[in-house]
């Protein structure tokens, strides 16, 4: 059984009223863990109380949801420069993509040349356009110690890579657009520095608040 050490209706109200979303959904969580028996652990407890919670809000997930929870997200430890950056994203997207990851990362620095791809302080999303059709994928990076990118220019700690062939161009709007939601939330950077793993990253960003395009 899940044994609840604490006053329901307290604790329930401290988490619906007192906390923005995100860190409220996390907090949940989080307590719920705790709470629960070893009995009914599992490996997946957290993705599954996260379903549940997507399931409650009547989530409906749209093709944005389906690719973040497929795609690669690195924890980057230490301080890194930008161009150590794009090698890493180009060898995630060159498994996917099949394609040499020397392509992927020069088309990537050709991007950063042309403008810089840090769009807010924090924040960076270089995105590139490749070969093909119906190709979209996304790499999601965090770095608490930051990410140096141009002199003058504030360390990058939350990275969002896109990469999709041109048919893809709509879609490519509209990820640019749910990912700037996102990142509006209340608290989503504080929440994002100390997320304790991946899985933790990969769910606040499943969990924000954003307007859905359509369904999958």
């Amino acid at each position: 059984m899940i044994t609840l050490g604490f006053g329901v209706g307290t604790v329930s109200w401290y988490f619906l009223y007192s906390k923005p979303r995100g860190r409220r959904e996390s907090a949940l969580i989080s307590v719920v863990e705790k709470a629960t028996s070893r009995d009914i652990r599992s490996d997946s407890l957290t993705r599954e109380l996260k379903e549940i919670l997507i399931e409650r809000d009547e989530i409906v997930e749209d093709r944005f949801d389906h690719i973040i929870k497929e795609a690669d997200v690195l924890d980057i430890e230490g301080s890194i420069d930008y161009q150590e950056l794009f090698h890493r994203v180009s060898n995630l997207f060159a498994g996917k993509f099949d394609m040499p990851a020397k392509h992927i990362y020069d088309l990537l620095m050709k991007r950063e040349k042309e403008s810089t791809t840090v769009i807010h302080e924090g924040l960076a999303i270089p995105h590139i356009i490749v070969e093909g059709d119906g190709r979209f994928d996304i790499a999601v990076i965090r770095a608490r110690k930051g990410i140096r990118f141009h002199e003058g220019v504030h360390p990058v700690y939350m990275v969002f890579a896109l990469a999709g062939s041109r048919d893809e161009r709509n879609f490519h709007l509209i990820a640019l657009m749910a990912i700037a939601q996102i990142v509006q939330n209340t608290d989503f950077m504080n929440l994002w520095l100390k997320a304790r793993n991946e899985e933790e990253l990969r769910n606040l960003i499943l969990l924000a608040e954003r307007a859905r395009k359509g369904t999958v």
